[in-house]
């Protein structure tokens, strides 16, 4: 039988769907027309609920059931090239909806162009973002609403829609160390995206074309690099350790382009709405054949891991085990950042970028949990930014206080204890104003007099 939570689950991804597509038709004004494309998203949720109810989940059976009241849809169809021309942020109208939908198809390689552009990492280094056209956005919303249905997505990972995000998976682990699970070990996934081939989703129920021609990029679909500075190019090139000596810069934009090129028709494209579904099916995959001990705490939050124990050699054994299991893969190894597990009684765990402190917590929180250093020093550089592109004549306290409630409420999962940790926030941002008028690194005042703690 289906699990209930998988099935709630794609009632709400059922949910999202007709949102999405609900604002598209609102987008339109599509007047006359509205009711008939409202009748088709009627009818296609309708498919999509029957899919989700179909037993066995994720097999043979519920993969033919889908590509009949899915994949062949014209419902099916339409709805995707409205969320579709929704996000692409041009005007269109009903006319042109239906014309791209009786123009779609996910069985033929589509040669729509994408456009790569290399963003920086917040832990340094550039990331290839592929942004693609409407049609094969379409074509990989109608492939992600049908996974989405035949329950493929991860049960442990909390970046999923109602997963509960960040603020849930410390909770969860906050949790786990009350309740004598002390050690943890927190690794994240090298480029992993990149790292996930065709091969890792052999074990989909599904048809290998649409792994071909929609999850990954067809050799027909031409790739085009965003300009950027020959200054960019080098570092760009420089993270990526690739060979940097030329001295013609023509020549190093050929090679970054060739790179490029390399990089984004061997794994998942990042940037596409149908890779972090993926993305989160493999990890899962990998980390319950590792781990099938129900006693080991497992998490994890797109490509962060979080896995828990009660004693050293558990996590150590764990550690191994999920390790040579991502390293041993038939079709690939997926390497992991080394870590070492930390003793969370040590008060120096960081999970997500949060500091963990059992036996520190206020009130009936156990633990305190707190932002650290992967995320102050993000709100530092952001911080900084705002201060230079601050208006002439402008208060820059005024700035850093708005940046900083802003910042500290998207701290989902820090534990604030009331009145102090605003005091101390608001305390040490006006120091970093200070250090900025001053012409010193933000952090100068706290290194020299560190008076107060951070909440």
């Amino acid at each position: 039988m289906r699990p209930p939570d998988a099935l709630a689950r794609a009632m709400d991804c059922i949910d999202d769907i007709r949102n999405e597509t609900l604002r598209a038709i609102d987008a339109i004004q599509a007047g006359a027309q509205e009711a008939a494309l409202v009748a088709r998203l009627d009818a296609y949720a309708a498919n999509l609920k029957l899919v989700a109810e179909a037993l066995p989940a994720g097999h043979k059976k519920q993969n033919t059931l889908a590509k009949k009241l899915l994949l062949y849809s014209f419902d099916a169809r339409v709805c995707a090239v409205l969320r579709a021309l929704l996000a692409d942020g041009k005007d269109f109208t009903a006319s042109d909806v239906l014309t791209r939908a009786k123009a779609l198809t996910v069985w033929k390689p589509l040669p729509e162009p994408v456009r790569v552009h290399w963003a920086p990492k917040p832990k340094g280094g550039y990331r290839p973002i592929v942004v693609s056209g409407p049609m094969r956005r379409a074509q990989c919303l109608m492939v992600r609403d049908m996974l989405s249905m035949m329950n493929i997505d991860s049960a442990i990972d909390c970046s999923k829609k109602g997963g509960g995000g960040e603020k849930r998976l410390v909770a969860n682990v906050c949790k786990d160390i009350e309740n004598e699970t002390n050690w943890w070990w927190t690794p994240d996934i090298k480029n992993c995206f990149g790292s996930i081939g065709p091969g890792h989703l052999g074990w989909l129920p599904i048809d290998r074309l649409l792994i071909r021609n929609v999850m990954f990029l067809p050799k027909c679909a031409k790739v085009v690099v965003a300009k950027t500075t020959p200054k960019e190019i080098g570092l760009i090139l420089q993270s990526i350790g690739a060979d940097t000596h030329a001295s013609i810069s023509v020549s190093v934009a050929s090679q970054l382009h060739h790179i490029t090129v390399h990089i984004v028709r061997r794994g998942l494209l990042q940037g596409s709405v149908l890779s972090p579904l993926l993305a989160r099916a493999v990890i899962a995959r990998v980390i319950e054949a590792a781990l099938p001990d129900p006693e080991i705490s497992t998490y994890s939050y797109s490509d962060d891991l979080v896995i828990g124990a009660s004693t050293e050699a558990e996590n150590i054994a764990a550690k191994q085990a999920v390790t040579k299991q991502f390293s041993s893969l038939p079709a690939g190894p997926i390497e992991l950042h080394e870590t070492s597990p930390i003793n969370a009684k040590s008060r120096r765990s960081v999970v997500l970028g949060y500091r963990l402190e059992p036996g520190n917590g206020h009130g009936e929180n156990y633990v305190h949990v707190k932002p650290w250093l992967k995320r102050t020093e993000a709100f530092k550089r952001r911080l900084l930014r705002k201060l230079k592109d601050a208006e002439p004549g402008a208060n820059l306290f005024d700035v850093a206080e708005k940046y900083r409630i802003q910042w500290s409420k998207s701290q989902g999962a820090w534990t604030k204890v009331p009145k102090f940790s605003d005091s101390v926030s608001a305390s040490i941002t006006m120091s970093y104003v200070n250090d900025f008028i001053d012409g010193l690194p933000m952090g100068t005042w706290q290194a020299n007099k560190p008076i107060l703690k951070a909440g």
